[in-house]
């Protein structure tokens, strides 16, 4: 057992010893970014527990990384993730503990553009990074179907169903993100990852509209308080997933010793 668990520990070593070389002699990082295929087949796993459905209508296009890494330690990057449309349902209510009914969401998430410093405290391929990103408008459509004859909105019952429109327009977030990337001796690399946001701009879900499916009118008041549990329920919060395949590259020139 000793002996085993030795020679675990020196293979570890060993590879991270080799992964940090490898940063070095193939420094150029292009990867194509499979998390929507991931989000496909592991559905609603990514959300809250009480979503019923996830569908990624369009999963089978890639966002795309490209980068240097500077040294064993450091890295800077773009990434480009493309416009997703997500399809979700679960419970909702506007009001209390009390379930009104389902929603659907279709959401389109916008275009991500990321720039991103990562930083590997050890010599393997785990990071911690800190990112900026830009996202182009966001758009969802959310329909409240009421399971009983009316559902509240506000201090009202309303026998209707009720369609929102949300839209956000140029998110700009910075964020930290963990990691992992591989790099074999072959070029060959992968990575996984996550990116939340620690701040968003205050332009973030201004524009939010209410309306009776039913072509009920809805008192001024409850409609207000209906837009602002929407607007505090924040169902668009722009996490990133990185589930990357690609190549490493060697430096294009190599600095010659002249004494050697």
């Amino acid at each position: 057992m000793l002996k085993l668990l030795v020679s675990f520990i020196v293979c570890l070593f060993y590879l991270s010893s080799a992964q940090a070389q490898l940063k070095v002699d193939r420094p150029y990082q292009f990867q194509a970014n499979f998390s929507s295929v991931l989000m496909q087949m592991m559905g609603k796993t990514f959300y809250s527990s009480d979503v019923e459905e996830l569908n990624v209508e369009d999963w089978s296009t890639p966002g795309v990384s490209i980068g240097y890494h500077l040294n064993k330690r450091v890295y800077i990057g773009y990434s480009y993730h493309p416009n997703r449309n997500l399809v979700l349902s679960r419970e909702w209510r506007f009001n209390g503990n009390e379930n009104d009914g389902m929603i659907e969401v279709d959401h389109h998430t916008g275009q991500f553009h990321t720039l991103e410093l990562r930083w590997s405290p050890y010599r393997n391929g785990f990071y911690a990074s800190i990112f900026a990103t830009h996202i182009t408008k966001a758009n969802y459509t959310l329909d409240f179907i009421r399971l009983d004859s009316t559902m509240q909105l506000g201090s009202n019952d309303y026998a209707s169903d009720v369609e929102a429109e949300w839209h956000a327009k140029k998110i700009n977030t910075i964020g930290l993100g963990l990691g992992y990337n591989f790099i074999s001796s072959k070029a060959f690399s992968l990575g996984i990852g996550l990116g939340v946001p620690i701040t968003i701009n205050q332009t973030y879900h201004q524009e939010i509209t209410l309306a009776s499916k039913q072509a009920v009118t809805f008192k001024p008041l409850d409609e207000s308080l209906g837009i602002k549990t929407i607007r505090e329920d924040r169902f668009y919060y722009p996490v990133q997933f990185y589930f990357s395949a690609g190549i490493n590259l060697k430096r294009l020139f190599v600095k010659r010793n002249p004494f050697s």
